[in-house]
């Protein structure tokens, strides 16, 4: 597609769809980066969550936290009680201890289990049998602002506590309490919970109990209203345009350390709340990603690819997606501020431009991230067009961003490699005269990684 200022083309697309080949995690590791991720995984959430325990634990510990494993409300506030014990998180069943669950607080050999949440998240008959080889210490109250509240109490009275901050969490859901736990957890911050529009009793009493003097929202007025901001004191917020944004601006604005990284499914509680406890020893970041790789996680990963020395991964292929990890992984080992799939399509575009006598296109960073953003708005918002149902066409991205330009053009593919995606490009005569044209002078170029068979790459030319 091309574009004069007076004149617009039809639209030429590709759309090709490799269902034959897959790349294997450890390839990419192998031919590319020193790093090579270690993922956590057991075939249940209760293994992962034995598997987190085995690898933050191996000789033990004094203490074990013990949480239902298939509902979370009594699990948010449990990571900073972790950390201060430094003891992982366990998941069991509701009713009976889970095998798995019983056998590595055997091996881990606690003197005491602190069971989170009332009888009917933890039944008695669970209290009764760990208690004939344990202390068991319940922590729990009639509703989960109330459970929250008591551990952050217990937590006070045993002089765990490391400042008079408090995270307020939405109470109805999991992913900003768990993105923000890591870092509460390492500075032994409470985490007490709220509704949208009130404040519940147990959290007001909670925090004049606590001497509450600062409060970090997690999440935007959506989930915590404005209102609510009003009555805490001394309110900070940490929201982004949706969970995914709202875990890299707490990792970015509160500085939890990036050296060791996990990363998580932003779509279920277990696996994060287990790798929280092992995040907690180091201070270290929790990401949650979807199916493929949110724009805001890959400008995290982008930014702090220097600083990253170790990268675990939290829960098996099925619950994040081996082409999450390969999107991570090619994210991190970016060169200067271009990743290495787009230094690719930007040299195999000019290999083609000389091969016909013409001058090699510049990198316009502005263009690039254009580009970027409008991978991720396809593979995000699940279309493939040229025109974007948020952003218009990619002349109107394109003159928002404020570029100039007075002829512009795009090519967008889904393909499983870059060389792949170049490759259908030149084979296909309109996407070929945008990479050829003789008046382009600038290239932008955006990747997106959906799943294990597609990604998302697009070119975006202009002549200035």
């Amino acid at each position: 597609m091309v574009k004069s200022l007076r004149k617009k083309l039809s639209l030429l697309i590709v759309f090709l769809l490799l269902f034959t080949l897959s790349i294997p995690i450890a390839s990419v590791q192998a031919a590319s980066i020193q790093i090579i991720p270690e993922r956590l995984a057991g075939s249940s959430r209760t293994l992962t969550a034995v598997e987190v325990s085995q690898e933050g634990w191996p000789d033990g510990s004094s203490a074990v936290v013990l949480t239902r494993g298939d509902d979370f409300p009594d699990a948010l506030a449990g990571s900073t009680l972790a950390a201060a014990y430094n003891s992982p998180i366990l998941l069991t069943d509701s009713k009976t201890l889970s095998p798995e669950t019983d056998s590595e607080i055997t091996r881990l050999h606690p003197s005491t289990v602190y069971i989170l949440g009332g009888t009917g998240a933890v039944s008695a008959s669970v209290e009764s049998y760990l208690s004939s080889k344990y202390t068991v210490k319940r922590l729990a109250d009639s509703s989960r602002y109330d459970t929250a509240a008591a551990i952050a109490l217990y937590l006070k009275d045993a002089g765990k506590l490391k400042t008079t901050k408090a995270v307020i969490a939405y109470a109805q859901n999991f992913p900003d309490a768990l993105a923000i736990s890591s870092w509460a957890a390492y500075n032994g911050v409470p985490i007490l919970l709220s509704e949208t529009n009130t404040i519940p009793d147990a959290t007001n009493k909670a925090i004049s109990n606590l001497g509450i003097t600062q409060t970090i929202i997690v999440g935007g007025p959506g989930v915590i209203s404005p209102s609510v901001e009003s009555l805490l004191p001394s309110p900070t917020r940490y929201g982004g345009l949706d969970r995914y944004d709202t875990a890299m601006q707490i990792a970015t604005s509160l500085g939890t350390s990036t050296e060791k990284i996990f990363i998580a499914t932003g779509k279920n509680f277990p696996d994060a709340l287990a790798g929280s406890a092992l995040a907690a020893k180091t201070g270290s970041t929790i990401i949650l990603v979807d199916n493929g790789l949110p724009s805001p996680v890959s400008q995290f990963i982008s930014k702090n690819k220097d600083k990253i020395q170790h990268i675990y991964i939290l829960g098996g292929e099925e619950v994040v997606l081996p082409g999450s990890v390969n999107s991570i992984l090619n994210t991190q080992r970016q060169t200067g501020d271009i990743s290495q799939d787009e230094q690719i399509i930007v040299d195999l575009a000019n290999k083609e431009r000389a091969a016909a006598g013409l001058k090699p296109l510049q990198v316009d960073m502005q263009l690039m991230e254009v580009s970027r953003i409008k991978a991720a708005d396809m593979k995000e918002n699940n279309y493939f067009s040229h025109s974007s149902p948020k952003y218009g066409s990619p002349f109107d991205m394109m003159s928002a961003a404020g570029i100039s330009f007075s002829s512009a053009g795009e090519n967008i593919a889904g393909d499983l490699t870059a060389e792949a995606a170049m490759a259908a490009w030149m084979n296909s005569e309109g996407h070929r005269q945008n990479i050829l044209n003789l008046n382009f002078t600038h290239i932008g170029v955006g990747v997106s990684y959906g799943t294990a068979y597609v990604n998302y790459y697009v070119q975006q030319f202009i002549q200035k």
